[in-house]
């Protein structure tokens, strides 16, 4: 049986994908699942992959045209067969041998449909961290929630896809998967669902998952369509509310709302000075 799938979209990644690539198959997690999609990269990403697969086992698929992120972590997950699904960024990596080992290990000693792990800045230059991203340690340690609404203002928050398990069947019979309209906060909408229907959330104080910092990247670019995401991200959260409101707390809809209002807010206000 297939423990854990991780799903690794892969666009314009040579010079990182390796890095990213060890710290999967280093993990002393045994029955791993890994499926890497590039996504029509124009650099030598898929000939670096090509390489690597000469002496490691992994799943390589490609869409013919760009798709975008959405996209190409939805075509990963319908390939998917692992009990849980780890989403991993192709410029990040895994913070340790043994963090999706803990992960799981959590996950099944509570049965949460969703663990969440802690994360990090990365600043590969000189190879430091720096804490505080999503950090939910810092008030709550290691912690248990039957669902959301036993503390709703705990997770709002931790609206990134890339630093926690998954159950699969979870996202399966719940049709969870990412809008694939959006270019941008992506994760913010599919964590607001994920965290709103789970049956059991668990996170473990300990550090699972670096974010590499660059000064480059999607979120370090200015956007001309980031409205009309905004405007989907509401229409689409609003639907998906009225579809689940028996089971849905009102009150971690308007959490949300106001965290997402927020980050976007000050993501426009950034863009419209830069």
């Amino acid at each position: 049986m297939v423990k854990v799938s991780v799903i690794i979209p892969l666009f314009n990644a040579e010079s990182v994908i390796v890095e990213c690539l060890e710290s999967v198959f280093s993990q002393s997690l045994d029955n791993i699942e890994v499926i890497v999609i590039n996504d029509a990269s124009t650099d030598d990403s898929v000939e670096v992959v090509n390489s690597y697969m000469k002496d490691h086992d992994l799943i390589f698929l490609k869409n013919e045209v760009n798709k975008g992120l959405p996209y190409t972590r939805n075509k990963g997950l319908t390939e998917a067969q692992g009990e849980y699904v780890f989403f991993l960024d192709s410029d990040d990596k895994i913070a340790s041998n043994e963090a999706l080992e803990k992960l799981y290990r959590l996950a099944i000693r509570t049965n949460s449909d969703e663990v969440i792990g802690k994360v990090s800045y990365w600043f590969p230059i000189d190879n430091s961290i720096q804490y505080g991203y999503f950090d939910l340690s810092q008030k709550y340690g290691t912690f248990f929630l039957k669902d959301v609404t036993q503390a709703p203002e705990v997770v709002v928050e931790n609206c990134i896809a890339t630093n926690k398990l998954i159950k699969r069947s979870f996202l399966l019979s719940n049709s969870l998967k990412f809008n694939e309209k959006l270019r941008r906060h992506e994760d913010n909408l599919f964590s607001f669902k994920v965290h709103a229907l789970a049956n059991g959330i668990a996170y473990l104080d300990e550090l699972s998952y670096l974010y590499r910092q660059s000064g480059s990247g999607i979120m370090a670019t200015k956007d001309p369509n980031r409205y009309k995401y905004l405007i989907e991200i509401l229409r689409d959260s609003s639907v998906f509310y009225m579809q689940n409101r028996t089971r849905i707390s009102k009150k971690f809809f308007k959490l949300f709302f106001n965290a997402l209002f927020i980050s976007l807010r000050y993501e426009i206000i950034e863009n419209d000075n830069s």
